[in-house]
């Protein structure tokens, strides 16, 4: 179980970003999780938020790569589920936007389902 406080970018195509590492000795390899958690824009207008979950080794393994757009200062709450491939050791979460204004992430889990 990981989870983060609020963050903020202003800037196009910054992250912040978590990496968790030795996947193999928390016995997870292969399971399901639940990413979930909370977008909103900065401030006013559109935004588009990314979370991308990468095999830190190699992102031909896992790669997931999910966007969701925020309008106004309403949260939007971003949900799905995915599996950990056997063969993945690390992984790295890295949460983003790629176009409009600033961003906001808040509550953001990962969870062994």
């Amino acid at each position: 179980d990981w989870s983060s406080d609020v963050c903020s970018s202003d800037l196009t195509n910054s992250a912040v970003t978590q990496k968790i590492k030795s996947l193999n000795k928390l016995k997870v390899l292969g399971e399901q999780f639940v990413f979930e958690g909370w977008v909103r824009t900065y401030g006013t207008g559109t935004t588009t938020g990314m979370i991308k979950i990468t095999d830190s080794n190699n992102s031909k393994e896992l790669k997931i790569v999910k966007k969701v757009v925020s309008k106004g200062s309403t949260w939007t709450r971003v949900r799905f589920v995915f599996s950990i491939p056997l063969n993945t050791k690390n992984i790295t979460l890295s949460l983003y936007r790629s176009a409009g204004a600033g961003i906001d992430f808040d509550d953001v889990s990962i969870k062994k389902i």
